[in-house]
């Protein structure tokens, strides 16, 4: 399957941990840049999130448009946050403790953590490790998930989504 160019109405969005479908799409005249820009309306029944469609990048794996840096919901990057400053979820060496995940991190950390998995899921499995017991098997099988694809690339850049080190993965919307 080609990937789409550009997001249609109609078409899936993650942001924020949820999937939206977009709305609406408009061409927007910036005053500050001196540019026509498109803008997109992507809702689900509680959330509406205006952005620019030069910000979502396509994903094959999730078959979906995603918001570059905003894949993660607050629960679960707060979870996350939690298994790194505890040692069970690899982190680059340059963290600092209770740094929140990169933008560049949130499309894999999506797949590999969230997706797929019961709401709450992180927080849940965390709560035995907050008790002093070993964590549950569950969360090192996706903490070990995770850590396979830690080793390639990232599915944009690190900390600057223009920084991709591949042309494949995190096509960015063209107008």
């Amino acid at each position: 399957m080609t990937p789409p160019t550009t997001p249609q109405i109609g078409n899936a969005v993650l942001c924020d941990g949820r999937l939206h479908i977009v709305t609406d799409r408009q061409k927007r005249y910036a005053r500050d840049t001196d540019e026509f820009v498109y803008a997109v309306l992507f809702e689900d029944p509680q959330f509406r999130v205006f952005a620019l469609e030069r910000d979502l990048r396509w994903s094959d794996e999730l078959g979906a448009w995603y918001l570059w840096g905003r894949c993660l919901g607050p629960e679960d990057q707060q979870a996350i946050v939690e298994l790194r400053d505890r040692g069970l979820l690899v982190a680059r060496t340059s963290r600092t403790p209770t740094n929140a995940p990169a933008g560049g991190e949130h499309l894999d950390l999506y797949l590999t953590l969230v997706k797929d998995k019961p709401k709450g899921f992180l927080t849940q499995q965390l709560e035995p490790v907050r008790r002093g017991n070993p964590p549950p098997p569950a969360l090192l099988d996706a903490a070990a998930a995770f850590s396979a694809r830690w080793h390639g690339p990232h599915s944009d850049g690190y900390a600057d989504p223009d920084d991709s080190p591949s042309t494949t993965a995190g096509r960015r919307a063209t107008p």
